[in-house]
């Protein structure tokens, strides 16, 4: 279980993970707690590198807009995401992104512009984050948790509220050095 929750329900992603693991294990007579550990730091790297490459067309600046999420609990309300997060990270990345290939950056763009809202924003944000599998989202209490690997329809706009409550995938936890809620 601990290991199929860190993957896309793909066999290719828990290869992935058992290969790191016995790659931390070279030498010793078994795989102790320490090695799956140290094994799913590099996983979760991995596994963004291949997100990022994946992407790549559709999100050039995926790893970029990763930083916005880095250090959050592992579930949180999209309102937790702070409006100084966002003009920092519009400042440093999207000062000149108004023609950028990327549209999260392009919303950044917007948003410092003030051509969109905080919202808006972030609701571009979440659905480039949620198509690529790093979030999945409750959009109220009624729903259940989507996710784009289990889903085949997207949240749409509306649905996306700023107390919809989102999870990051446990794949990309180490790498974002997400925090557990108890």
């Amino acid at each position: 279980d601990y290991l199929l929750m860190r993957t896309f329900n793909r066999p290719r992603d828990a290869i992935a993970f058992v290969n790191e693991c016995l790659k931390q294990s070279e030498g010793k007579g078994n795989v102790t707690a320490e090695a799956i550990r140290k094994a799913e730091i590099e996983y979760s790297a991995q596994r963004i590198d291949s997100l990022t490459f994946e992407w790549n067309n559709h999100y050039p600046a995926l790893n970029n807009y990763l930083k916005i999420i880095e250090r959050m609990n592992s579930k949180f309300k999209l309102q937790a995401i702070t409006k100084e997060k966002i003009e920092s990270f519009a400042l440093e990345f999207a000062i000149d992104g108004k023609f950028n290939p990327d549209p999260v950056i392009r919303a950044a763009y917007s948003f410092l512009n003030e051509e969109i809202t905080l919202h808006s924003f972030i609701i571009t944000l979440t659905k480039a984050l949620y198509t690529v599998g790093i979030l999945g989202i409750k959009p109220d209490g009624f729903s259940s948790q989507l996710w784009s690997f289990l889903d085949t329809r997207p949240p749409t706009d509306g649905q996306i509220k700023p107390s919809s409550t989102v999870f990051v995938h446990p794949m990309v936890w180490s790498r974002l050095g997400i925090i557990l809620e108890d």
